[in-house]
């Protein structure tokens, strides 16, 4: 979703900032694609920092916790080419029709 905003320049870094909204307390994983390096709060808490620096690093997930409600996440990204981020339930099932994002 980031790269259909910003695009894969190289050299460049990415700030998502939104509202997930739950409708219920839920754990969800979160699948980051950042091949130079990654940060993500949830909630205003670092729940992941990754310096990572290879070409071609496999997406993370990342174990979180929405509450129910507003969820604010931020993720700081910087990118070469390749895909940034997705959120889904911890068996990587999607998560549609079960959260709703609002941007900030």
């Amino acid at each position: 979703m980031l790269a259909k905003l910003v695009g894969h320049y190289q050299g460049q870094a990415a700030h998502l900032s939104c509202l997930v909204f739950s409708p219920a307390k839920q754990d969800v994983c979160l699948k980051v694609g950042a091949d130079d390096g990654v940060k993500v709060w949830l909630n205003n808490k670092l729940v992941h920092s990754n310096g990572a620096t290879s070409l071609r690093s496999p997406p993370e997930k990342i174990d979180l916790t929405l509450n129910k409600g507003d969820n604010r996440l931020l993720i700081k990204a910087v990118n070469r080419p390749g895909a940034w981020a997705r959120i889904m339930r911890p068996d990587e099932t999607s998560l549609y029709g079960n959260v709703r994002f609002r941007a900030e």
